[in-house]
């Protein structure tokens, strides 16, 4: 064996390794698209980050609250599917259009979009926009931030 210290044996096949999981982890993530096909379910215990939103249903706003936590946490396939849900449980909920259009849109981990994505970014765009009129404070103006499809 050289004269490579004990701790710095294995180093050589830990960007491969860490390749190799990152494929995996591509390939068996679900695309924004494919996350309509998932329920929505609540998750316990992911805090308690609050940005009330105009909805007449409850579990809308639960909904939401989760879909931007999770946003926030860098799942954006959960997100999708918990904005899902504040739509099946208000579908004039103009925020969960919006947290649908941000959570399909690029970011930081994955800064480009394919064809599913960036259809459906731009059609909960276009939805959020037309229900974006009187609601709260944060509703005309996040839906205005996003671009026209």
């Amino acid at each position: 064996m050289p004269c490579v210290p004990r701790s710095r044996r294995g180093a050589r096949h830990v960007p491969l390794c860490a390749f190799a999981l990152l494929l995996l982890a591509r390939s068996v993530s679900p695309s924004p698209a494919l996350a309509q096909d998932l329920e929505p379910k609540v998750i316990e215990d992911i805090g308690s980050f609050h940005r009330t939103v105009t909805t007449t249903a409850p579990e809308a706003q639960r909904y939401f609250d989760q879909g931007l936590t999770l946003y926030f946490g860098f799942n954006h396939d959960e997100a999708i599917r918990s904005f899902r849900g504040a739509i099946a449980s208000d579908p004039d909920c103009a925020m969960a259009y919006w947290g649908i259009a941000l959570s399909a849109g690029p970011h930081y981990n994955n800064p480009f979009m394919d064809e599913a994505a960036s259809a459906l970014a731009h059609e909960m765009s276009a939805k959020a926009r037309a229900l974006c009129g009187a609601g709260t404070a944060m509703t005309p103006t996040s839906a205005r931030s996003l671009p026209k499809p």
